[in-house]
C-alpha cells in the first residue's frame, strides 16, 4: 500500500551539495595537510576564480584543517558541505597564540565578508583594561574596539601570575571597583581582551593593588590642600590630584605596569611577590 504522504506528493528535500564532493580533490587537501604548523592561526578557504569562501580560526592549523577532509560519510551540516563541495584552495596563517588567532579571526572577517561566514558568525564584544594616555593615565574598563597598534594581547596571562601571587580564585564571589565602563574609541594602550566583564574587573583590581594607578574620571588639577578621591583613602590610588605623587614617580609607575605586561619577565614576577610579602 502506498504511503499516504507519498499520494499527497510530500518527499524527502535533497541536500544539493550532496555527492558533489571531489574525492580525489577531498583526499588530495587532506595530505597537504602533513605540511601544515601544528600552531594556532587562521585558516582560508578558496573557491572558483579564488573567491574567498570561509575564514576560521583553529588551535592547531593541522588538525583544525585536515578534520574538515575526513570521513565525509559522517552528518555534516549542509554549510560544511557546501564549503567542501566548492573549495578549490586553502591557506592559513600561523599565530602566536588562541588568543591571536581569535582576534584575527575576527578582524578579517569583518575586512573580508566570506560567502560562508557572513550569516554564520556573531562576534563578541570583549572587554578590555585601558591605560589612557593623559598627563595622568587612568585605568578603566571599556568594550570599544582598539585600533591596529594600540593591542597588547598577552596581558591576561601575566595577570593569570598576578592572580596566583595574590592567591585569588577568578571563581570567588568578586565586589568589582566602582569605576565606570568607558564608552567609545579612546586613544591609549588596550590590555586584554579578557573573556567576561567579571574577568576584567578582577584583572583591574589585581592591578590597581600592586600599581596605584587612578580610576577617577576627572580631570587633574593638582591641590596640596585637598583630601583626595575615596580611592586614596582605600590605598588604591597614589593620589596625584593631592600632590602626594609628582608627575614623574607616577609615570614610573605606569611604565612599570606596561613593562610587565608586555615581558612577563620572571624577575619582575619575583619583585611583585616580595613587594606582597612586606
Amino acid at each position: 500500500m502506498p504511503s499516504p504522504l507519498r499520494a499527497f506528493g510530500a518527499h524527502r528535500t535533497r541536500n544539493p551539495y550532496e555527492g558533489r564532493q571531489d574525492t580525489r580533490k577531498r583526499r588530495r587537501f587532506k595530505v597537504q595537510t602533513r605540511e601544515l604548523p601544528k600552531c594556532p592561526g587562521v585558516y582560508f578557504f578558496h573557491g572558483h576564480e579564488d573567491r574567498l569562501l570561509y575564514i576560521g580560526k583553529a588551535k592547531s592549523l593541522r588538525e583544525r584543517v585536515r578534520s574538515y577532509f575526513s570521513d565525509t560519510s559522517l552528518p555534516r551540516p549542509t554549510k560544511i558541505k557546501r564549503l567542501l563541495a566548492e573549495i578549490e584552495r586553502y591557506d592559513v596563517r600561523p599565530v602566536g597564540s588562541e588568543l591571536e588567532a581569535l582576534l584575527l579571526e575576527r578582524r578579517l572577517i569583518a575586512e573580508m565578508q566570506p560567502l560562508l561566514n557572513r550569516q554564520h558568525k556573531r562576534f563578541e564584544v570583549y572587554p578590555y583594561l585601558l591605560l589612557s594616555k593623559e598627563e595622568f593615565p587612568r585605568l578603566t574598563i571599556t568594550k570599544a574596539e582598539p585600533v591596529e597598534g594600540q593591542r597588547d594581547t598577552e596581558t591576561s596571562v601575566i595577570l593569570r601570575e598576578m592572580r596566583d601571587l595574590m592567591g585569588r580564585d577568578m571563581n570567588a564571589g568578586l565586589r568589582p571597583l566602582e569605576t565606570p565602563p568607558v564608552a567609545g574609541e579612546v586613544d591609549g594602550l588596550y590590555l586584554g581582551p579578557f573573556t567576561t566583564p567579571r574577568h576584567a574587573y578582577w584583572a583591574l583590581e589585581a592591578v590597581v593593588k600592586l600599581f596605584p594607578l587612578r580610576l577617577c574620571d576627572d580631570k587633574i588639577e593638582v591641590d596640596p590642600n585637598g583630601r583626595g578621591c575615596f580611592y586614596r583613602e582605600l590605598g588604591r590610588c597614589s593620589g596625584p590630584c593631592i600632590g602626594q605623587t609628582s608627575r614623574e614617580e607616577y609615570q614610573k609607575i605606569c611604565d612599570d605596569l606596561v613593562e610587565l605586561l608586555q615581558t612577563g619577565r620572571a624577575p619582575q614576577i619575583e619583585r611583585l611577590k616580595a613587594k606582597m610579602e612586606r
